[in-house]
This record gives C-alpha cells, sequence and structure tokens, in this order.
C-alpha cells in the first residue's frame, strides 16, 4: 500500500486506539498535502457526529508568527471516545473517510479550510 491508501488504512488503525491519530506523524510519511487533507477529515467528522463520539487536542500555541495573521491551530491528536463495538467505530472511521474524499477530490488540502480545533480531552 501506498499514499492514499496507506495513509487510510493507518488512520483506520490509529484511531481506534488509546493513543489516537497525530497528525504530524503523517507529514514525514505521506506529505504535507496528505496529511493536511486527513487533520481536516478528522476535523470535518469531529464537527459532524456527536461530540462524545471524540478526543480532540489542540498543539500548543507557537510564540513567533509570520505576518500576524491568525491560523487555525493544528490537531494534536484525534481519538475516538469508548467505542462500544465495531458499528460504533465503523460509522465514525466512515465519516472520515467520506470527508476525505470530499477534500482531496476537490483539491483544497492546505488552503486554509481546514477550520478550528478545539482542545478536548
Amino acid at each position: 500500500e501506498e499514499g492514499v491508501e496507506a495513509m487510510t488504512t493507518l488512520i483506520m488503525l490509529q484511531l481506534r486506539t488509546t493513543r489516537g491519530l497525530l497528525p504530524a506523524e503523517l507529514t514525514p510519511r505521506f506529505g504535507e498535502t496528505l496529511a493536511a487533507a486527513a487533520e481536516g477529515a478528522c476535523r470535518d467528522a469531529a464537527a459532524e457526529l456527536p461530540a462524545e463520539w471524540w478526543v480532540m487536542e489542540a498543539e500548543e500555541a507557537s510564540g513567533g508568527g509570520d505576518s500576524g495573521a491568525e491560523a487555525a491551530p493544528r490537531c494534536r491528536r484525534f481519538a475516538l471516545r469508548d467505542p462500544e463495538g465495531l458499528l460504533f467505530s465503523n460509522d465514525a472511521i466512515s465519516t472520515v473517510f467520506a470527508r476525505l474524499d470530499e477534500r482531496l477530490e476537490r483539491d483544497d488540502v492546505g488552503g486554509g479550510g481546514l477550520g478550528g480545533c478545539e482542545a478536548g480531552s
């Protein structure tokens, strides 16, 4: 597996773990474009599905900024909360994949349309 197929397999597996999916770890393996699409897809799915299904943690704000424009904070971690069986996690993950397909099709990944990340636990 390579590219999008390998990334979706990794997303599916990592979202089901306590550690969850760490978007920053996707960039070295899949590149910034696919990593940004994956983060955005997880963010979209988390906004669409019940909040109690998700854990989302924002990255700590860094000290420097280049133009004073505020960029949306990246999410450090996404995970499913206490999934109640395979159907629950399959529903959440299929929503992530649908949003990922939409992002890749419209070729708008990394273009600032990723929204905000709410800190959570």
